[in-house]
């Protein structure tokens, strides 16, 4: 009997797993080519700015929904029941009303931070993409695992964007139509998404009471207080740099960066093929099989990865990104040791939201925040793009640190059987 729980476990977590990695590989196939073009079209500097107004614009998200995904998907996967107009409806209400806010304050800053009209309309149209997310229903599908949908509407997304930036944009004076491709298109799949849930479901579209909504944002307030400081010590480097050396080392180190991130996406999904069973755990935590093989697929699989990138460093930025970003080579190897500590750190730092946990995660990333914070003030402006590069590694090692520290105070993590 416990050979069939044993398979019927390994099936559910390769199916899920399957759709979700089917959704993520294609979606970010699509924008590994779309990061190939226009890094090749935009040039360094015109790249680089892009990737400066993107860094921004994702803390601008992260106000607006304020942890609002990551609480409702917990909360879902561990009780497996809602009111599902009720809720949907709560957490659009409260993200339309949160983004139509931050939207505001992020286009004044582009204002005042822009030079030309062109890179003013950038910020502008940015703001889409920013207001899409309230539409985001990824909790939904994950939850109740309806992983095929979510891998077909990511890989949508992807090939949509690529295609219009293939047709559209043919030099650095296109780069307003960046993020008006981006950000109309993944408004639309979110807006449709929506739409086929309610008539899936033939539910009818509930706003809640502003009461609900305080109510929703009091109860996902850790948890987006924790994902502000995880993008604080996963783009402040960019963010500091567009201030400190903009132009061609801000184009590089983008350049680099963004091929880090394609790898970094990889645990995540991990996470989300394992959290309906992660979450229903409640005691002999690191006895369970479901966590066992969590970590030590994410600690295996990030090891061989880091690897075999190191050795093949250069010939993968060329490849992505061309010879003209071949300076930032070094950069790329000292960010490809982060990606290993990316894959240790999902595997036991986002335990901690699995078990509900929300607070002890808060510290543990607001540590690695402040970590990535003061590495970059003293790293930066002597060693530039590579103190950026150490900073970021800083931060991981000092959040996993933390969190091994919170696993071991409750869970005895070292008894491991």
């Amino acid at each position: 009997m416990e050979n069939n729980n044993i398979n019927l476990s390994f099936r559910t977590v390769f199916v899920n797993f399957s759709h979700l990695a089917f959704g993520e590989f294609y979606s970010k196939v699509f924008g590994f080519f779309t990061i190939i073009y226009l890094a090749r079209v935009l040039g360094a500097a015109g790249f680089g700015f892009y990737g400066f107004v993107s860094s921004v614009s994702t803390y601008f998200i992260l106000f607006s929904n304020f942890g609002i995904e990551q609480y409702s998907s917990q909360r879902l996967a561990s009780s497996n029941s809602l009111s599902t107009n009720n809720l949907i409806g709560t957490v659009i209400g409260a993200r339309l009303l949160l983004s139509l806010f931050f939207i505001c304050i992020f286009i004044g800053f582009g204002f005042f931070y822009s030079k030309n009209e062109s890179e003013l309309y950038l910020f502008i149209f940015q703001s889409i993409f920013i207001i899409a997310f309230a539409f985001n229903l990824q909790f939904y599908f994950v939850a109740f695992k309806n992983t095929l949908i979510l891998a077909l509407l990511k890989t949508s997304i992807g090939a949509s964007i690529f295609f219009g930036s293939y047709f559209l944009i043919k030099s650095q004076s296109d780069l307003a139509l960046v993020t008006l491709i981006s950000g109309t298109t993944t408004l639309f799949f979110f807006v449709w998404a929506v739409w086929f849930v309610f008539h899936k479901e033939k539910l009818k579209m509930r706003f809640s009471s502003l009461h609900g909504i305080l109510s929703l944002l009091k109860n996902s307030a850790p948890l987006g207080i924790s994902a502000l400081m995880i993008q604080i010590y996963y783009s402040a480097d960019i963010v500091f740099l567009g201030f400190t050396n903009p132009g061609l080392e801000l184009g590089y180190y983008t350049g680099a960066y963004r091929i880090i991130l394609l790898f970094t996406a990889i645990p995540g999904l991990f996470y989300l093929t394992f959290l309906p069973d992660l979450a229903k755990i409640t005691s002999n935590h690191f006895r369970m099989r479901s966590t066992r093989l969590y970590v030590g697929i994410l600690i295996c699989f990030g090891f061989i990865l880091t690897v075999a990138s190191y050795i093949f460093a250069e010939e993968i930025l060329v490849l992505i990104l061309s010879t003209a970003y071949l300076p930032a080579v070094g950069v790329f190897k000292i960010l490809l040791m982060n990606v290993f500590m990316v894959f240790v750190n999902v595997a036991f730092g986002n335990l901690l939201i699995a078990w509900n946990q929300h607070k002890k995660y808060l510290v543990v990333v607001s540590f690695g925040a402040t970590a990535n914070i003061l590495g970059n003030i003293f790293l930066i402006p002597q060693y530039g793009i590579y103190g950026a590069a150490v900073a970021t590694v800083f931060a991981e090692v000092v959040v996993l640190i933390c969190a091994l520290w919170y696993h071991q105070k409750m869970h005895n993590l070292l008894k491991f059987r």
